[in-house]
């Protein structure tokens, strides 16, 4: 595989018979396919992509925009501005 950073030849880190990552020499990336790890979360006790990504959805909330009255220049957060003294 090549990186999809540099397009450089990419070596296999193995455990055993299975490729876990792919590292790129010329970069330092690793990169791994979703199966992969899925299967390092699963053994290490965590959730999978697919159940951490819909865990994330479900706890995302939105803001009516109705909520965000700024007028052109005001910030989004509150700010205290202290004269350089």
């Amino acid at each position: 595989m090549d990186c999809p950073r540099d397009n450089t030849e990419m070596s296999e880190l193995t455990d055993g018979e299975e490729r876990l990552l792919s590292r790129c020499a010329e970069c330092g990336g690793l990169w791994v396919d979703v199966a992969d790890l899925n299967r390092i979360l699963l053994h290490a006790g965590l959730p999978t992509l697919e159940q951490a990504r819909e865990r994330l959805r479900d706890a995302l909330i939105s803001i009516p925009w109705e909520g965000l009255k700024l007028s052109a220049g005001d910030p989004a957060l509150p700010v205290t501005v202290i004269p350089a003294s």
